[in-house]
């Protein structure tokens, strides 16, 4: 950490945890998965959240994913946290999440994870007896929408802690 004390904020984030698969690279050769965790402040959250991101070195969701000074912390084996900022903004999950082992293994084999900050409403909202499939069909609606419209950024963090 540096000299700067960490500010750790409790906002309301919501975050999916993802793999993403790529049938071959351009040799025709397998690629192996790629880690990725999508996050979602709140209304009132989300500019400042913006903000973190921008200085540390997000960018618009277009082509590879820059590198980035981001962390995510693991915490006990639970993705705990976002780190921002150099290490001086966190942004604690209300409740950390168990990611599961696959996607641990993807993120420890490229050594980092692409976080995606999502605007507000990207999440919709389930009505009682919606199935996994249709959850996951309007997530993805939503979120090549927000893509489209060039409102969510990209960047790739560094995973820490007790992985």
């Amino acid at each position: 950490m540096g000299i700067h004390p960490s500010a750790a904020r409790h906002a309301q984030l919501r975050l999916a945890l993802a793999l993403r698969e790529f049938a071959q690279d351009d040799m025709g050769e397998p690629m192996p998965p790629v880690a990725e965790a999508l996050v979602e402040a709140g209304a009132g959250d989300y500019p400042l959240l913006v903000d973190h991101a921008h200085e540390s070195g997000f960018s618009l969701c277009l082509g590879e994913p820059p590198m980035t000074t981001a962390q995510l912390l693991v915490r006990r084996g639970l993705v705990a946290a976002l780190t921002l900022v150099g290490d001086r903004q966190r942004w604690l999950l209300p409740t950390p999440m168990d990611p599961m082992g696959a996607w641990l293994a993807a993120a420890e084999l490229h050594g980092m994870v692409v976080v995606e900050i999502l605007p507000p409403g990207t999440w919709p909202v389930y009505g009682r007896g919606c199935s996994e499939r249709e959850r996951v069909r309007r997530f993805n609606a939503r979120l090549r929408l927000a893509t489209e419209n060039a409102a969510v950024l990209h960047g790739a963090a560094t995973l820490v802690g007790d992985t």
